[in-house]
């Protein structure tokens, strides 16, 4: 067993034999070029998480989650208002933050308010990875929309026009697992 990691070297040395010493379809200077396109497609994800991982850090320092959490717990608010209004903060940061450092800094402390408003713990779980992801993929800041581009080799404006679609379908799915718990619960429940 190897992790994704390692797979993916074991693919790449693979794919260096195969092109340069098998089959010799590939020349020094072909797998020079592959290695600086591919350097560029890493750099850029990376660097975007390098400021995403900046922002989660100012964020914890600022103390905005906590208070956010006042603001919820202060609020009166019904339960369907407290998971829109959670699904709303969560597209938001979503656009600026990567999935990971997000979960690490809001799940803590978003999860007794959503207890609170009488969410199951593994449902609201559910309801955030959905959010943060969409969030991930929301124009005109989403992170893979970038991403998105720079593989595709295409414009944002037009790769954020192009993914309207997949987010409407998308949000309809949040929608329907928000709201309707049964979706994401029975499965579970038959385990417990």
């Amino acid at each position: 067993m190897t992790t994704a990691t390692e797979a993916g070297v074991i693919g790449v040395i693979y794919a260096l034999l195969l092109g340069g010493v098998i089959y010799r379809d590939q020349t020094l200077m072909q797998m020079w070029k592959v290695l600086v396109n591919s350097s560029i497609n890493t750099a850029v994800p990376l660097f975007i998480l390098a400021t995403t991982s900046v922002t989660a850090w100012i964020v914890a320092v600022e103390r905005y989650p906590a208070t956010l959490v006042t603001l919820f717990e202060t609020g009166g608010y019904g339960p369907w208002t407290i998971i829109l209004l959670i699904i709303l903060f969560l597209l938001v940061v979503g656009m600026f933050m990567d999935l990971v450092p997000a979960l690490v800094l809001f799940a803590p402390i978003l999860l007794p308010v959503a207890e609170a408003a009488g969410y199951d713990s593994v449902h609201f779980g559910i309801i955030m990875i959905m959010t943060l992801g969409i969030g991930l993929v929301t124009p005109p800041v989403g992170n893979c929309i970038y991403l998105g581009s720079v593989i595709a080799r295409v414009g944002v404006g037009r790769l954020s026009v192009a993914s309207l679609p997949f987010l409407a379908v998308n949000m309809l799915a949040l929608c329907l697992v928000a709201f309707w718990p049964w979706l994401t619960l029975a499965l579970p429940k038959l385990f417990y």
